[in-house]
């Protein structure tokens, strides 16, 4: 082996035990936003905030249907007089989603043709039925808990008095911080630049640190493997390993003949070869999976925790991102595995 090889070899083990202490910083910002991202969901689940304006949202969608109905309901008058008004009706709702969500349908399959839903032909539904079909119409959104939407809605106001009683309840619930873990966390960050206010809430942040600390990884896991392979490559064409940076890795199969005892016979020191053989082999591939797995179990909890705007699901859905992003990171750390695999059945020798 060549003197620039050697030169080569230890900063390449140099290097690889580098990113394995970076490893370690990598799975603390995964434990960090994991915190972060349970403490995303908690605020959502606990604030009915982000319910409420769902549903209010819908109901102002749909207030020219509920005007119509309600009316009806209170006129008494027959329900065929309001029939060609609330078909009318269905017919600019109908435009209005298509225009609104027609290139969005196969990623929002909650946005489907509610009035057919809502009214279906030839049924007449009433004011509280149809308010009814309206919170359920929500199932699936973001955010959305239904259950908690029932307890602030009521069949008897008018639309506009419903509309105005919603707006109180988010006013009234508007906490600028919640509580969780003992640690109090502001719903948003505010700035500003240019003698504007700029806010950021913290669902907002936390889908963007998810994909920021996704990338990270990704990037440090392919340069993990990198490296690695390299130092692999240039070990396996070694006879012995006094030339090997000394780093947690650098552990393999050594030649047992020059330890054993001159009565332990050749089958025993077989035996004794192949299950040394598999010991380090098991211990190299434990070392790869206490790095790497933190990483993978971080990323896959954070993403079950995660949950986005609306404005995310067309164009920028961290949930989109971060499943890809799953997907690569267990690639990589399968090829890690198979990677230190690969020079198992190799037996050094140690001296010079």
């Amino acid at each position: 082996m060549t003197k620039i090889n050697s030169s080569l070899l230890f900063f390449l083990g140099r290097r690889v035990e580098r990113l394995i202490f970076c490893g370690v910083l990598v799975i603390v910002l995964w434990l960090i936003q994991a915190y972060l991202t349970a403490a995303n969901k908690h605020i959502l689940i606990e604030n009915p905030q982000f319910t409420i304006n769902a549903l209010l949202k819908e109901i102002e969608i749909h207030k020219e249907l509920l005007d119509l109905i309600f009316e009806v309901e209170q006129s008494q008058d027959n329900y065929e007089n309001f029939r060609e008004r609330i078909e009318k009706a269905k017919d600019q709702f109908n435009n209005q989603i298509n225009e609104m969500y027609s290139d969005f349908s196969i990623l929002n399959p909650w946005y489907i043709d509610k009035a057919e839903i809502l009214i279906p032909k030839d049924k007449k539904f009433s004011y509280k039925e149809l308010l009814k079909k309206i919170e359920f119409s929500l199932v699936g959104h973001p955010n959305y808990d239904w259950k908690l939407a029932s307890n602030y809605i009521s069949y008897y106001y008018s639309p506009d008095e419903l509309i105005n009683n919603l707006k109180k309840i988010v006013k009234a619930k508007d906490n600028p911080s919640m509580t969780f873990g003992g640690i109090e966390i502001p719903r948003s960050l505010q700035f500003h630049y240019a003698n504007q206010r700029i806010e950021l809430s913290f669902q907002l942040i936390t889908s963007l640190s998810t994909i920021a600390v996704s990338v990270l990884s990704i990037g440090w896991l392919f340069t993990f493997q990198i490296t690695r392979g390299r130092e692999l490559s240039l070990i396996y064409n070694l006879d012995n390993l006094n030339l090997t940076f000394p780093h947690l890795l650098n552990f393999y199969n050594m030649n047992l003949e020059n330890y054993s005892r001159p009565r332990v016979t050749k089958t025993k020191l077989i035996k004794a070869q192949n299950f040394y053989k598999i010991y380090v082999s098991l211990y190299r591939i434990f070392i790869i999976l206490i790095i790497t797995l933190p990483i993978l179990f971080g990323s896959i909890f954070s993403l079950a925790q995660l949950s986005v705007y609306e404005w995310m699901d067309y164009f920028f859905n961290p949930l989109y991102i971060g499943r890809f992003a799953v997907l690569i990171i267990v690639g990589q750390v399968v090829l890690l595995v198979i990677q230190e695999l690969g020079i198992h059945h190799k037996i050094f020798q140690e001296g010079s």
